[in-house]
């Protein structure tokens, strides 16, 4: 029977370590009292593998103290990957899940976009290879977003995002496993959208409808408005999926996966069911439901197009509103307002009106409260109508 290994006491370039097996395989024990890197896999029954990590090990604990500089470990490293070399084996992974669905094609547009953002950072900051990616860097480029404007949600969902791809690159061999690290940043809470008031909401369905030759945009808004959709959702509303003849009148937003020509995705991934407000039943039995086509058509289109809707609905209603509802000296207010201002309104008005909220999340296809406490918000009015309510005397 071989003899069990006794412990070696490895002294490297910065601290002293103790290696020893377990079931085989090599670890290390710091022996410094000042070196925080306690117990450590190397990852390999190999000594000389074990050894060659171990002294990377060393020099990547230094560089936590403060002793060596990133770029000192960087040159440790065998075959560097270029910063564009590993966002296209990321993309190309997430590429390949979009075809099967498992992503969304905004959602992929949007990666692309980080992805390029992040490559020129990389280009101009002088950050050659994922290799020279540390937490330190992260926190400059997190820096970099504020200071060019980006809003926090965007910020962290950036840094989130290249933490993802470092992630996968080291899950894929294509970085070695000393890289990994931790990057902890502050919960974003709350929402810079703005909700649209009751008397916002009515100002602009009148002014809508009273538009020559838009009454699609005033249909459109109105099934926002009492609805609660998402716009992506209403542009792929189809007739086929709107019940108006029963007793109770609904409409599907359905998840179609990719089983039809025609196929739409919904955020959550699931179909539901919304209630139709008398409101816009009327406004949504006025309309042609003749055809099983889409439901909202903009003149001279099959489909309603959400890019030009969103043109239009700014030009024609959001800036002649404007003076109305002056917004605050920081620009905020109504004149931000877009068409997911009104699921933000769909959503206080209805725990305003106290509908349960597990109706709630029916209708909005949420499936937790937290999200739906990140919609609402309560108005002036109301705040002041429930203040009065208090029994104090």
């Amino acid at each position: 029977m071989p003899a069990k290994l006794k412990n070696l006491e490895i002294h490297c370039d910065y601290f002293r370590w103790k290696l020893f097996q377990r079931n085989g395989v090599y670890y290390a024990d710091a022996r410094s009292g000042s070196n925080t890197q306690r117990r450590h896999s190397l990852g390999t029954r190999n000594k000389v593998e074990a050894l060659r990590s171990l002294k990377l090990l060393d020099m990547k604990a230094a560089f936590q103290h403060g002793l060596v500089s990133w770029e000192k470990v960087a040159e440790m490293l065998r075959n560097p990957l270029p910063i564009s070399k590993g966002n296209d084996i990321y993309l190309g992974t997430r590429q390949l899940d979009q075809t099967i669905g498992q992503l969304s094609t905004k959602t992929m547009g949007r990666y692309k976009q980080v992805a390029a953002k992040w490559a020129r950072y990389c280009d101009t900051h002088g950050i050659v290879y994922w290799n020279h990616v540390s937490q330190i860097a992260l926190k400059k480029y997190h820096s970099w977003l504020q200071a060019s404007g980006r809003k926090p949600r965007s910020c962290v969902f950036e840094i989130n995002f290249i933490c993802q791809v470092m992630k996968y690159l080291i899950e894929e061999k294509h970085l070695p496993a000393e890289l990994k690290f931790r990057m902890k940043l502050p919960k974003v809470t709350g929402s810079d959208v703005h909700r649209f008031s009751i008397a916002e909401v009515d100002a602009i369905l009148t002014l809508a409808e009273s538009l020559d030759g838009y009454k699609w945009m005033y249909q459109a808004l109105a099934c926002l408005a009492y609805t609660g959709m998402r716009i992506s959702e209403l542009v792929n509303l189809r007739w086929s999926d709107v019940n108006l003849t029963s007793p109770t009148p609904s409409i599907l937003v359905a998840d179609c996966g990719y089983r039809s020509s025609y196929a739409t995705r919904t955020k959550s991934r699931e179909s539901r069911f919304i209630s139709i407000h008398t409101y816009l039943l009327n406004v949504l039995a006025s309309m042609d439901s003749s055809s099983s086509g889409h439901v909202f058509v903009s003149p001279g289109s099959e489909k309603l197009n959400a890019d030009v809707f969103l043109r239009l609905f700014v030009k024609l209603i959001i800036k002649p509103l404007a003076a109305r509802f002056p917004s605050t000296e920081e620009g905020r207010g109504f004149i931000t307002g877009r068409f997911h201002s009104f699921r933000h309104a769909f959503c206080s008005r209805a725990v305003d009106s106290q509908i349960p909220q597990m109706v709630i999340l029916d209708w909005l296809g949420h499936k937790d409260s937290l999200m739906t406490r990140h919609y609402y918000g309560i108005s002036n009015a109301e705040s002041k109508r429930l203040m009065d309510s208090v029994k104090v005397r």
